[in-house]
């Protein structure tokens, strides 16, 4: 059961903070040398401590990011008996049946990892989003920052390590199927600059210290593998989007090839289901198998949310007509489509002119697979910075998103996504200007 904490405005929704325990300029040029070449802004003002959080507060995101992830996982399973009745009711593109696997090992390995969206607001944590996927982002510069800071904060935080919580996932998953532990990385070269490699080799790299037999491979790369009937990975870890080889015209039966030269792939492919904003909305609205406690926790923790038809909607004990209530409550909405990804698909009403919001409203009416949600106003997050340009330490706060990551079921670090833009826009990977940290916690 998770405990409710009430937050507010001036304890910054759990927000603590810690004192630099040596000069701006030391601490980055040891966040320099610690991020080696990994992609980052190393321009303006850079961090030099991650987000603090006290315990509980960042507990009780990990305990609802777990309870949510499985509400969302049986509303999922409610709307078909099959991973394809589920893909076409959420109309998604039908080549993706061709991914799924048999129902057994979607439902037990759909959670495997995920990455919600988290705004910290003065109500408490808002989940606005959830990635439900290994090739979600960030976990990479989540573990490198969070042993960057550790080695100059000490042990005044603490943080979970996402690759060793990861590892060990793999372990177990090895051990209980009988797996060989050799492990792909599934990468789409077109996608991977050069600076992004450096991400996959650290993940690499990690999994050999763990006495993983490791190695990334692209698509085209491992699906020739198939073909020529070489020895078979255990495990395929699908770091890239099949989505978008349909956008880019390459197909999906290459991707079909490869996974055979794999005897497990994570994730199953109805992970990418939960990730879909549409059931994200469903369980705002309540379905009907949802207990009073399960409409309790989603009302806690998700911000009103609605799949965008035509027809009344209950908003604040009353029904509304939803395109009436779109226009009349413009700046306090947001447009998402149920799969974009890097912020894409996403029109902030706030953001736009009325005739710019009146479109995008006709467009996900038109679409039928949009949803609207209601803005949650962040809190800001202070951190010391170092300014580059006067070469000294400022302190300020920003607005940001926050992201756990869990891995079969376990805390694996906390990944920050801000921007120095204090306007409160899209803070999502892809845009301009969003920058990275990661998020720790009081020892």
């Amino acid at each position: 059961m998770i405990k409710m904490q009430e937050h507010s405005h001036s304890a910054g929704a759990g927000l603590s903070e810690v004192s630099l325990p040596k000069s701006g300029r030391e601490v980055f040029d040891e966040l320099r040398r610690g991020m080696g070449s990994l992609p980052f802004y190393w321009t303006g003002q850079v961090p030099l401590a991650p987000v603090v959080m006290e315990k509980s507060a960042y507990a009780e995101v990990h305990e609802a990011t777990v309870a949510l992830l499985e509400i969302l996982k049986s509303a999922t399973w409610e709307l078909g008996r099959t991973a394809i009745d589920r893909n076409e009711r959420l109309g998604e593109n039908s080549e993706f049946r061709q991914l799924f696997t048999d129902e057994a090992t979607e439902w037990e390995y759909a959670t495997w990892e995920a990455r919600p969206d988290v705004v910290l607001s003065e109500h408490g944590p808002k989940f606005i989003e959830f990635n439900v996927s290994v090739n979600v982002g960030g976990i990479t510069h989540t573990e490198t920052m969070s042993s960057i800071w550790a080695g100059i904060y000490g042990d005044a935080i603490g943080s979970a390590s996402s690759f060793a919580v990861r590892a060990d996932a793999l372990e177990r998953l090895c051990d209980a199927k009988g797996l060989d532990r050799s492990i792909v990385l599934i990468v789409e070269e077109p996608r991977l600059p050069v600076g992004d490699r450096a991400v996959s080799d650290a993940q690499i790299a990690y999994l050999r210290r763990r006495g993983f037999r490791a190695e990334h491979m692209t698509v085209e790369a491992l699906a020739d593998h198939a073909s020529r009937k070489a020895a078979r990975f255990g495990v395929a870890i699908r770091e890239y989007t099949p989505q978008d080889r349909l956008d880019d015209g390459v197909g999906l039966e290459a991707a079909i090839r490869a996974h055979t030269a794999c005897e497990f792939t994570l994730m199953p492919f109805s992970s990418y289901h939960l990730s879909n904003n549409q059931v994200l909305a469903l369980i705002s609205e309540g379905m009907p198998w949802m207990d009073a406690a399960k409409r309790a926790l989603v009302n806690r923790f998700v911000p009103w949310s609605r799949v965008v038809r035509d027809g009344a909607v209950e908003r604040a004990g009353a029904e509304r007509d939803l395109r009436s209530l779109l226009v009349a409550e413009q700046n306090s909405m947001v447009l998402k489509r149920g799969v974009g990804g890097s912020g894409r698909y996403v029109v902030l009403g706030r953001s736009v002119d009325a005739s710019a919001w009146s479109a995008a409203v006709d467009r996900a009416m038109e679409e039928g697979r949009w949803i609207v949600q209601e803005f949650v106003e962040p809190v800001t997050m202070k951190m010391p910075f170092w300014e580059v340009e006067s070469s000294s330490v400022v302190d300020r706060g920003v607005p940001g998103v926050i992201s756990p990551f869990v891995i079969d079921g376990r805390d694996a670090g906390c990944l920050l996504r801000y921007t120095l833009d204090p306007s409160g826009r899209l803070v999502s990977f892809g845009q301009p200007g969003v920058r990275l940290n990661n998020v720790m916690t009081l020892s």
